[in-house]
């Protein structure tokens, strides 16, 4: 229920399903206005990772309003090795997440990151897909930190342990463990080799319950 002058709410809330998880809530208003982000400028880029570059970056973003989950981005981006090329994406307003996409020297370029509320920081991680016909290994990934142009350059962000499409299976550190014994690909690519070790393994426990049962059955007969 909304308060007659605006500022407050209460009422109540409970998870669909589960009996047991619900109570009451109360909200107070804390600003007299919400500010949409607006990413359309000039940015400084930098790529550390596999593929180490500086760029600079046009972007335009689409009108926004509260009616609208996200907003749509097209950037323009001139690096110095990896050259020219345009990246279009998306910003999912309050979450502040920022997705784009392009070619950049012959190959795709994601860049995943959240910008902050000051409009003056975006950062997260970039990659290039994942091709089931190439090794892992040569996939480039790393991070990324784009800075609005009237401030200083941007040169230093937190690289990646993997690649970001690779879910590890496990506490595992990819400097001192094989990686094709060890991930499981979200993209189409299957690790085939966990199905197999799976099945192995669901074998043996099945021959393990089996001897089990004959030598109880032997004891009962002797």
């Amino acid at each position: 229920m909304l308060s007659d002058d605006a500022q407050s709410v209460s009422g109540a809330w409970a998870v669909t399903g589960i009996a047991d998880l619900s109570g009451t809530l109360a909200a107070t208003r804390t600003s007299e206005s919400i500010s949409l982000l607006d990413l359309t400028g000039d940015w400084n880029l930098a790529l550390v990772g596999q593929r180490t570059d500086t760029c600079t970056v046009s972007m335009t973003q689409a009108p926004a309003n509260l009616t609208q989950t996200g907003v749509s981005l097209t950037t323009s981006v001139e690096c110095g090795r990896l050259g020219a090329g345009d990246m279009n994406g998306w910003l999912t307003l309050l979450r502040n997440q920022v997705r784009l996409n392009g070619t950049l020297d012959g190959l795709e370029f994601f860049l995943e990151g959240t910008a902050e509320i000051d409009q003056s920081l975006i950062q997260g991680v970039w990659y290039t897909p994942l091709d089931p016909s190439r090794d892992i290994t040569e996939q480039s990934f790393g991070c990324f930190v784009a800075v609005s142009r009237d401030l200083s350059s941007a040169d230093e962000c937190t690289l990646p342990s993997h690649h970001p499409l690779i879910q590890y299976s496990g506490a595992l550190d990819i400097q001192t463990t094989q990686a094709s014994d060890t991930f499981v690909l979200t993209s189409q690519t299957r690790n085939v080799r966990a199905t197999i070790i799976g099945a192995a393994a669901l074998a043996a426990v099945a021959l393990t319950a089996g001897l089990w049962n004959a030598w109880l059955r032997w004891r009962q007969t002797d």
